[in-house]
């Protein structure tokens, strides 16, 4: 049966009554002829049909998480943007080793990108644990950057570390393009944190909280510092290392 010809008959019997209308040449009761009983299962199938549609992931589970472990190899936050950004495969990590894996581009035809976005924001309300594992990574609920922020560094304290840390040994000399394209504008990305550079990180922790100013310091990425921070302030507390040495 037509569509038009369903939505027709399923009017007709909505109405209450017992109608006839015409239908291929000839008047017939939707109640005793084999029309309405076709007309219904005619919009069965369509309701089945999109429930089906709706129901099914965008992006299985499966693939969030290899998505959102590759996402913390790079120090990144694996939010619904990005992840978008990823599984479409745009230009916005054109220049990290997240453009080689395997899922990057993997859906860029499947959704329109808005209705992708809500799914993954739907996604992440429906297991809110599921980026992170609190018992595994209890550092992440650390909040000193989202506070408001503050820095008492003058320029000259700023230039100190920022000298201090410029000395520190590089070991990773073999990089491939996208590291090499990365260091243009962070320097020290993905070197590996040295125990003198954590405790240079403490003392500036006790600061401020500007991630901006502390990149320009370190020569790291905003995420690479937050996350760093985070756990050095779990370990040793928050109150212990963010405040200032007078105030102590």
């Amino acid at each position: 049966m037509e569509l038009q010809q369903t939505i027709q008959t399923l009017e007709a019997m909505a109405s209450g009554t017992t109608p006839e209308i015409e239908f291929e040449g000839y008047a017939t009761n939707l109640f005793s002829e084999p029309v309405g009983l076709s007309a219904l299962k005619s919009a069965i199938g369509l309701l089945k049909k999109q429930v089906n549609s709706s129901s099914r992931p965008i992006i299985p589970k499966a693939d969030l998480e290899l998505a959102m472990v590759a996402f913390r190899e790079q120090d990144l936050n694996p939010s619904p943007t990005r992840l978008r950004a990823f599984f479409r495969g745009t230009g916005e990590f054109a220049n990290t080793n997240l453009n080689a894996h395997e899922l990057y581009g993997k859906y860029h035809q499947d959704k329109p990108k808005d209705e992708m976005l809500q799914y993954l924001k739907e996604f992440f309300e429906a297991h809110p644990t599921i980026r992170f594992d609190l018992e595994k990574e209890p550092w992440r609920a650390i909040d000193f950057f989202d506070k408001p922020q503050f820095n008492l560094m003058t320029v000259a304290d700023a230039d100190r570390l920022r000298s201090t840390a410029a000395r520190f040994d590089m070991v990773r000399h073999n990089l491939n393009v996208s590291i090499r394209s990365i260091r243009k504008h962070y320097y020290r990305s993905h070197e590996p944190w040295l125990k003198a550079e954590e405790a240079l990180l403490r003392r500036a922790l006790a600061h401020t909280n500007d991630l901006s100013v502390l990149s320009s310091i370190f020569g790291r990425s905003e995420n690479s510092l937050r996350i760093k921070g985070q756990q050095l302030l779990w370990e040793k507390g928050v109150e212990k290392i963010a405040t200032p040495p007078h105030l102590r």
